[in-house]
């Protein structure tokens, strides 16, 4: 999570917002930062998805659904029998698997897919329903629908939205690091950890001396944990090795406003592997907060690759910002060139959440019992909330102990 400036214009180099709830806002209000969270924009409430080769406005509620014409008559009436559909338990089942056999396969394509790939870059073939979406899972087992579940689920949450800062998510990092400055050590890169009789030892790369701990908290990516801790347990290292993380690369674009026909009213839009494109997905950036370019043009993010299309990420530079430009072109009815283009590359982007994600788990409570903890958005949820919510949770749970 990191924002930055590029000229005129705000990018963020990973999640672009937040959803708020009472614990988000209370860890906000800690910060001493509540006071500047900026809610999205009225006009990015409607998202738009990838539909016969053009963006169409995604139905945002019952009614709507009903009455689209997004959907066929036969995806609407499988919502509707989704009711009484009886749960079935298949160990490690995909979220394809799970969303197909209660609504189907249209709303499973022009629905789930995409958010997929929007939220994990990843392939609802392979993500397992109850790991990456454990509260809908549960509604099934809870309620014997999904639909009927979600109906009597009430939202108590008085804090409510999606956020983010005039200076950007980042500024949330700026602001725990202003709280602690002094105890962080920066450019430490671990090349190895040693357990000794009363603790640790920590081999820092270019350092002769260790750093000493009694106790270590890992939020690395499973990739850069499993190296260093080779040597203390081999088999987690090892289960580690196993996690996958698609390459996904950044390709942030601004126009002149004139020269966009779309309305840009919306959140963003996302594509499935079915309808032909280049990329994943844009968000409409300037719709969702204020301040991310100069007043006359628009800022769009858009997605490169994933586990789907992992080879598009993989292409020279110049050619992914060329694929990106036909895209927006296509699908945004944009007819000038763009006044500002940037791209940020990320070969190990987001943890997959597939049956690779379980080998890991066994090995916890040894490697607790000796010390070590282990947190990070392989193992809490790749949301920033998740991870905000879990790291409270770590943070209480070994100050009590």
């Amino acid at each position: 999570m990191q924002s930055f400036y590029q000229g005129n214009y705000l990018l963020e180099k990973g999640p672009n917002s937040l959803r708020i709830n009472d614990d988000i806002y209370a860890f906000l209000e800690e910060l001493g930062i509540h006071e500047d969270i900026l809610y999205t924009h009225k006009r990015a409430r409607f998202r738009f998805v990838l539909k016969n080769g053009k963006y169409q406005k995604l139905p945002s509620g019952l009614l709507s659904f009903l009455f689209s014409s997004f959907f066929s008559f036969d995806a609407k009436k499988q919502l509707w029998k989704e009711r009484n559909i009886p749960p079935e338990d298949f160990p490690n089942e995909s979220i394809a698997n799970f969303f197909r056999r209660r609504f189907g396969e249209e709303i499973t394509t022009y629905v789930v897919a995409p958010f997929i790939s929007g939220i994990f870059a990843g392939d609802p073939e392979k993500l397992l329903i109850k790991e990456a979406f454990s509260r809908v899972w549960e509604l099934e087992r809870k309620h014997r629908s999904v639909v009927r579940g979600a109906f009597k689920q009430t939202n108590k949450q008085k804090k409510k939205g999606i956020i983010s800062f005039p200076k950007g998510l980042g500024y949330i990092n700026d602001a725990i690091v202003g709280r602690i400055k002094s105890r962080i050590k920066t450019n430490h890169r671990i090349e190895h950890i040693r357990k000794t009789v009363d603790g640790f030892h920590l081999f820092v790369k270019g350092k002769s001396t260790p750093i000493k701990a009694q106790q270590l908290v890992s939020t690395l990516p499973a990739y850069q944990l499993a190296p260093i801790t080779q040597e203390i347990h081999p088999a987690f290292s090892k289960a580690l090795e196993g996690i996958y993380y698609p390459p996904v690369s950044l390709v942030y674009t601004a126009f002149k406003r004139q020269d966009v026909g779309h309305k840009l009213n919306g959140f963003g839009a996302l594509h499935n592997h079915k309808e032909p494109s280049h990329t994943l997905g844009t968000i409409f950036s300037s719709s969702l907060f204020e301040g991310r370019c100069p007043t006359d043009e628009v800022l769009l993010t858009t997605f490169v690759g994933g586990c789907v299309k992992a080879e598009k990420a993989l292409q020279p530079p110049v050619k992914v910002k060329q694929d990106v430009l036909e895209d927006l072109r296509k699908f945004l009815d944009i007819s000038g060139e763009p006044t500002f283009q940037h791209m940020t590359e990320y070969p190990k982007a987001i943890p997959q959440y597939d049956k690779n994600i379980l080998a890991y788990r066994p090995f916890i409570p040894e490697l607790q019992e000796i010390g070590i903890h282990i947190g990070g958005n392989w193992v809490s949820g790749i949301s920033v909330g998740d991870c905000i919510l879990y790291g409270k949770k770590l943070a209480h749970r070994l100050l009590a102990s």
